[in-house]
């Protein structure tokens, strides 16, 4: 076979080392702080074994990087947070948070492979996909072997197979309303699910953010949040299913420093990102209009608090810029 491996860089193997680089650097702090404070020992061994596939790929992608003169990401590292700092949230949520970004990994490295070229970069991925898959898997088993796993709805198995024959089945907002497909409930309940786990998230921030205005922007999510619990919640409800609960534990009382306002700003933006990018794939899926509609007006206001959040990070030097292409105006001017 034909080793590709001093092929240039695409555009989209850059920037998926790069955001890679970012978004481990950035879970690293926050699980070894978590990892320290765990005292559940099938917990921290997971927090533990997290850490370990982080620092890989930032290995990796340190060693690709300097083979391809390529600066190293700024990223992020211990002084963005006090790791003496007392527990910010339990336990239990450090499990849910393990599996929620697993989740988005998952999402993140299929796409990053999809897009990618050169052989040393699709063998990255594939080990990437395969490390993070049997983490989801882990952190699952324990969630479910402790009892506080949130399943998906049950709904009945369908009796026979049958071809739609009226339009009635697009319909929302007048008139009698068909059921939610299993595709709505599924999509449905992983929106719900993500933002219980960003509303305790929000709450633990806003308690030591140390930015009144960066507090202010916290409590501002978790509001938006609330909202849209409550909005899936009753379509669930609607069709008599129950809506996923909230967690009987998450955020401490804890106040004092624990971790940086940039930090707490990245990991904000990151979710907004994937809770934007469910959105989009549950609209794909959805044939009811009144819920259509919904998807496209609260990814809006998703979209515009994303953009309040980077604004705030601009403001503060707190964005890394991220690779771009050549400006050739200026070149030629």
């Amino acid at each position: 076979m034909t080793d590709h491996s001093n092929v240039h860089l695409t555009a989209a193997e850059v920037n998926g080392l790069w955001t890679n680089y970012l978004t481990d650097s950035m879970a690293m702090v926050f699980i070894k702080h978590f990892h320290k404070t765990c005292s559940n020992p099938k917990i921290k061994a997971l927090l533990k074994h997290a850490l370990t596939l982080s620092q890989d790929h930032l290995d990796v992608i340190t060693s690709l990087f300097q083979k391809e003169h390529i600066p190293i990401p700024f990223g992020y590292n211990d002084s963005e947070c006090n790791l003496d700092a007392p527990q910010l949230f339990s336990d239990e949520f450090y499990l849910c948070y393990l599996k929620n970004m697993t989740k988005t990994g998952l999402a993140t490295y299929s796409a990053f492979l999809s897009g990618s070229s050169r052989q040393d970069i699709r063998t990255y991925c594939s080990k990437a996909v395969n490390t993070t898959a049997q983490l989801f898997n882990q952190a699952t088993d324990l969630l479910l072997e402790s009892g506080i796993e949130i399943r998906c709805p049950n709904t009945p198995y369908p009796k026979k197979n049958e071809w739609i024959n009226d339009s009635h089945f697009l319909a929302g907002w007048w008139g009698e309303r068909r059921p939610l497909s299993d595709a709505e409930v599924a999509n449905l309940f992983v929106n719900l699910l993500s933002h219980n786990n960003i509303d305790i998230l929000l709450t633990g921030f806003s308690q030591v953010a140390e930015s009144k205005e960066v507090a202010k922007f916290l409590l501002k999510g978790k509001s938006i949040s609330e909202k849209h619990i409550e909005v899936f919640s009753g379509f669930l409800k609607e069709s008599e299913l129950s809506a996923p609960r909230s967690w009987d534990f998450g955020a401490t009382t804890s106040t004092g420093y624990t971790y940086s306002d940039r930090l707490i700003m990245t990991q904000v933006g990151i979710l907004m990102q994937s809770c934007i990018a469910d959105y989009g794939i549950s609209l794909s899926l959805c044939h009811r209009r009144d819920l259509s509609l919904n998807y496209v007006r609260l990814t809006a206001e998703l979209a515009q608090y994303a953009s309040d959040g980077a604004k705030i990070m601009i403001k503060n030097s707190w964005m890394e810029k991220p690779p771009m292409t050549v400006d050739r105006e200026k070149l030629s001017q």
